[in-house]
């Protein structure tokens, strides 16, 4: 029984990625064009999501993720499966404004089970208008005279330059990268062959400890 005084020293667990997993990339004008880059590293936490930001671009992109080699990394893939997690074709957005300044941004997410997947893409567009705001008269108008027409002052407004963006999402198309079924049976029965090889070498083991303190058992009782 645990004593009454007896405390525990605070701790937290925190999850975090074991291999890193890099984007690559390539708009469908520059195919040749491709870029590879490191979103989330060995060690980073999850879930944790980041942006890549195009300027003067509406979308038309090619996105696939994949673990990224690492060789200073203790972790490896087990061997057989494949690096790529998914494929994406991201499809081409439309302006709202003619004269606005687009920016294509696509966010990848890597989730709370450690998976990276594309979360959204979308256009981001930024322009300059023109907002009049009404001047209030500094003085009330004056009452008009018998047989005259009121006289009402003209308006005047102030002018400020406003800048608006709005944001507008762009569908995509997704290949997922993950594990046939055919192959999930194969890794399956591998793991079933090796649980039964390392069972019947735990029996043996258990079974030559019985043996042996059987024996010991019996030594002592006949010197006895």
């Amino acid at each position: 029984m645990l004593s009454p005084t007896m405390s525990a020293r605070g701790f937290a667990v925190e999850d975090y990625n074991a291999l890193p997993i890099a984007v690559t990339y390539h708009f469908a004008a520059e195919p040749e064009k491709k870029k590879t880059m490191e979103l989330f590293t060995v060690g980073s936490n999850f879930p944790l999501s980041k942006t890549l930001s195009f300027k003067n671009k509406l979308g038309n992109m090619s996105l696939l993720l994949h673990y990224a080699s690492n060789p200073n990394n203790l972790a490896t893939l087990m061997k057989g499966l494949p690096t790529q997690l998914a494929n994406y074709n991201i499809g081409e957005g439309k302006l709202k404004k003619e004269e606005s300044k687009p920016e294509f941004v696509v966010t990848v997410k890597n989730n709370i089970n450690g998976i990276a997947c594309l979360d959204r893409a979308e256009i981001a567009e930024t322009w300059t208008e023109i907002e009049r705001i009404p001047i209030a008269a500094a003085e009330a108008p004056k009452p008009a005279k018998e047989g005259e027409e009121p006289v009402i002052p003209e308006q005047k407004y102030e002018e400020k330059e406003r800048k608006r963006t709005t944001h507008t999402e762009i569908k995509f198309d997704t290949s997922s990268h993950a594990i046939p079924p055919n192959q999930k049976t194969e890794l399956r029965d591998l793991e079933v062959t090796l649980y039964k090889t390392d069972r019947e070498f735990l029996d043996w083991k258990r079974v030559r400890n019985e043996l042996e303190a059987y024996s010991y058992d019996m030594k002592s009782k006949c010197a006895d």
